[in-house]
């Protein structure tokens, strides 16, 4: 059985995070870029979370389904960031907020593209395809992207968009302490 936390997004906007169980592990986060393969990762590791019985939590996804972006999360939701006990997946962007939590002690997954990729995947996702929530910011703010990709070329929207994605990459390199491991 799931708690559900009601958290007011930085609008004002209600949306519910789903804790279940923990478990005696400690906690790992799993972060992707946007449109880096990202919803595939999710998929494979909620697969092998479940596999193998670990809870997870998905802040990113609990709120995109209630309608708010990620980027309209406070810093209360640090209340549900625990040092043990779950996998933490569905990450595409990193607070905006300066978080308390000490991420360098745990494990981290971080998947990356080449954004050459990343952006053109977003272009036509942007333009076609991306799920819309149906209610709430996040789906205002989807549904006038898809108007505005819609009217543009895809190079123009990459040159636009660009530097974006270096937000998002340089916010991850500075608040999350990325040590690289290699096993022989």
């Amino acid at each position: 059985m799931k708690k559900k936390y009601a958290f007011k997004s930085l609008d004002g906007e209600t949306y519910i995070v789903k804790i279940p169980k923990p478990i005696d592990m400690k906690s790992f986060f799993v972060f992707a870029l946007p449109k880096s393969g990202s919803s595939l990762l999710d998929k494979i590791m909620r697969d092998i979370c479940s596999f193998k019985k670990i809870p997870t939590i998905s802040i990113a996804n609990d709120a995109f389904q209630c309608g708010v972006p990620f980027v309209k999360i406070g810093s209360d939701i640090e209340k549900v960031l625990h040092l043990q006990g779950y996998a933490y997946l569905g990450f595409r962007h990193f607070f905006d907020f300066q978080t308390n939590f000490d991420f360098s002690i745990n494990k981290k997954i971080f998947l990356i593209r080449d954004p050459r990729d990343i952006m053109v995947s977003l272009y036509f996702s942007l333009k076609q395809s991306h799920v819309i929530p149906k209610k709430g910011t996040a789906a205002l703010r989807l549904r006038n992207l898809r108007k505005a990709t819609q009217l543009i070329e895809i190079n123009e929207y990459v040159v636009a968009n660009a530097k974006r994605f270096v937000n998002i990459f340089e916010k991850y390199h500075k608040k999350i302490n990325f040590v690289r491991t290699f096993r022989q």
